[in-house]
């Protein structure tokens, strides 16, 4: 027992002398260049372990400032990244002579978040003492987070929130000639009962697996920031013909895919609850394609948008043509990811009258990126207070559902309703399953019905949202509330 406690003792020990052995990194260099030469790989080792236990690698140091480490082998060590248009010749790191250290600094705005690799000898390698990756189109890179960037928490998997559901299919296309592969995303409490809003996003898969775009809807649905979506995931086939500007590609979304969806599942056909988005190329066709069927797509959204394509000719259409009724969203990075493209979108957006959000991020053209900020455009298009209300069928002159209220409540809520006369109808509460949990009759052709949060058979529900929909034989409306206990 001794002994172990003697060891432990031993190990706190040089563990406070790491720490109160550099103040800073330029302490960190004063030390290791003044030092003889078989103690300076000693001191390099200790800063790595200093680092590692203080702000991670790379080390970054008042807010802006970032030095990225390495300290194996020997030979040429180079750093491409976001920040450097990903130029293997552009950043050398420094090399301690003597030592496997090498090292580059660099000042970022406080809130970046960059994607990087590094080139030793001509071969690009992860950063080997950095844990953190992200991955993108072509593998995973090393990640730096500047101090007051913040990770989003939308992106992870949170296993006691409710789920939706992803099935994956095939569409073939008459008007492209070929077969693509769709993903559907369907809501927590996914029910016929509702009418649901639609949202169309480029790069299927990738969305899916890179973007995390399930896990995001998840999230924001039970955080009760975003309105239960119905979102359509398309897999290009030829992205590059396919996603620059390409009317064919804009017809079948348009007046094949669309169609379809509609008509298998319980979704909006107002073109102000139907949104389209992509990245980059996704971005410049999802913007074409909403401008060029502004009966269909309501609203657009674009990352890092390719706008420069074929000399900036999204923009020019946008200027050279009347206003069409379409609300548009866009972001772009500060580290070249077109950023003065998307600046000039702006100008002719404001110049013509639209209704846009434009907004810069200190990153790059990355999925690490694009993930982080799904959010944005899905929450400004379709925050969870907006009202669906779509009758199915024909539906009465006289036919009214209103919002219920207190909304939020606890213990009690009214829903007022308005019927025809002679109109038999009753009132539905669903739990975010979809499971029916109370029903009531409505006789009367105006009255309410007041809840108190109990099921069928008088039990107390838990807190949550709800879903109310009245349904008679000829219509059906639904509305959300939430239970708060």
């Amino acid at each position: 027992m001794l002994k172990s406690a003697t060891k432990i003792f031993a190990v706190l020990a040089f563990v406070s002398n790491v720490y109160a052995q550099f103040t800073s990194f330029e302490d960190f260099l004063s030390q290791i260049n003044s030092a003889p030469q078989n103690e300076k790989q000693n001191i390099a080792n200790n800063f790595i372990t200093f680092a590692q236990n203080t702000t991670g690698i790379p080390y970054t140091q008042d807010d802006t400032l970032a030095c990225f480490l390495y300290n194996s082998g020997s030979g040429s060590v180079t750093v491409p990244g976001d920040f450097n248009g990903w130029d293997p010749n552009a950043s050398y790191l420094t090399n301690i002579t003597g030592t496997s250290f090498y090292y580059k600094q660099f000042v970022f705005p406080s809130d970046s978040r960059l994607d990087y690799k590094f080139v030793v000898s001509g071969n690009w390698i992860l950063d080997p003492l950095n844990p953190h990756q992200v991955s993108g189109g072509f593998g995973p890179n090393s990640e730096l987070s500047m101090p007051a960037y913040v990770q989003p928490p939308e992106i992870l998997f949170y296993p006691n929130i409710p789920h939706g559901t992803v099935s994956t299919f095939q569409f073939t296309s008459t008007i492209l000639n070929n077969t693509k592969t769709v993903h559907v995303y369907l809501p927590p409490g996914y029910t016929n009962l509702n009418t649901y809003p639609t949202f169309y996003f480029q790069d299927g898969t990738e969305t899916k697996n890179l973007g995390k775009l399930v896990n995001v809807l998840d999230y924001l649905i039970s955080d009760y920031q975003l309105y239960p979506l119905v979102v359509v995931m398309v897999n290009p086939t030829d992205r590059m013909t396919e996603y620059t500007m390409n009317a064919n590609y804009s017809n079948f979304l348009a007046n094949e895919l669309v169609p379809y969806i509609d008509a298998n599942y319980s979704t909006s056909q107002n073109p102000a609850f139907r949104g389209i988005a992509g990245a980059s190329l996704g971005g410049l066709i999802s913007f074409y394609t909403a401008f060029h069927n502004p009966n269909v797509f309501g609203k657009a959204a674009g990352q890092s948008s390719s706008f420069w394509w074929n000399n900036q000719a999204m923009i020019n259409e946008i200027q050279n043509a009347s206003t069409q009724n379409v609300d548009f969203y866009f972001d772009a990075g500060t580290f070249n990811d077109g950023l003065a493209d998307n600046q000039q979108m702006e100008t002719v957006l404001q110049n013509k009258g639209y209704t846009y959000f434009f907004q810069t991020w200190n990153e790059g053209h990355s999925w690490g990126n694009w993930r982080a900020h799904f959010d944005e455009f899905l929450v400004y298009f379709f925050p969870s207070i907006i009202e669906v209300n779509e009758k199915k069928n024909s539906e009465p002159q006289n036919f009214t559902l209103n919002q219920n209220y207190p909304n939020p409540f606890n213990p009690s809520t009214k829903i007022d309703y308005d019927l025809p006369k002679n109109t038999k109808a009753k009132l539905l509460i669903f739990n975010v399953k979809g499971e029916k949990v109370r029903e009531f009759e409505l006789t009367a052709s105006k009255g309410f019905v007041e809840w108190n949060g109990t099921n069928q058979e008088g039990k107390l529900l838990g807190s949550g949202v709800y879903l109310y929909t009245i349904q008679g034989e000829n219509f059906s409306e639904s509305k959300k509330m939430v239970l708060l206990k």
